[in-house]
């Protein structure tokens, strides 16, 4: 009796898992599919490695998941795809990132499309206008168990849907800008 209970509760268990997997993506895009996978792949990637051994310079990490892209026309053009770029880079990344799975455990963290929270004004008001072009392209993510408090946005590449920004700043009456 006690094994037939055991194997009933496994069965239960993996069967939710399923389905429960098929229904997190019933009203997304195929594209916000891709973002998100990716994003999983990149958050696991980054939360099992060692601090010590995560080095951008020297992973593939940004062949993999990042998108890293530098304006000719900035500061930093000098610098286009040297290990400089790439280590500020990397400094970007893990502070913001790394430390947000650091910080909440990747167990409890999630992530959906931004246009489910249009009804969030918090998360929500930078991309009604100033950053009207990128919300298609954006996932929140939040604590599993609280959904409805996000914690911050990420933007998505929409040709390699790889991850190209973490970091929203807001630039008072100038407006909001991704890092």
């Amino acid at each position: 009796m006690c094994k037939k209970l055991l194997v009933f509760g496994v069965i239960v268990f993996i069967s939710h898992n399923i389905f429960s997997q098929k229904d997190k993506f019933k009203d997304w895009h195929p594209t916000e599919i891709e973002y998100y996978k990716n994003l999983k792949k990149l958050a696991y990637y980054v939360g099992v490695k060692p601090d010590a051994d995560f080095e951008i310079s020297k992973d593939s990490i940004i062949q993999k998941y990042l998108y890293i892209y530098i304006n000719e026309e900035s500061k930093d053009s000098i610098h286009k795809n040297t290990v400089y770029s790439i280590e500020y880079k990397n400094g970007l990344f893990n502070t913001y990132f790394t430390k947000a799975i650091d910080k909440h455990g990747l167990e409890n963290l999630d992530a959906q499309p931004l246009r489910f929270y249009k009804e969030t004004d918090s998360i929500y008001r930078p991309f009604r206008k100033a950053l009207n072009k990128v919300s298609q392209y954006v996932l929140v993510y939040y604590l599993k168990g609280s959904p409805e408090k996000p914690i911050g946005t990420l933007v998505f590449e929409p040709k390699s849907k790889k991850l190209a920004s973490w970091i929203l700043l807001s630039q008072g009456s100038s407006g909001w800008f991704y890092l």
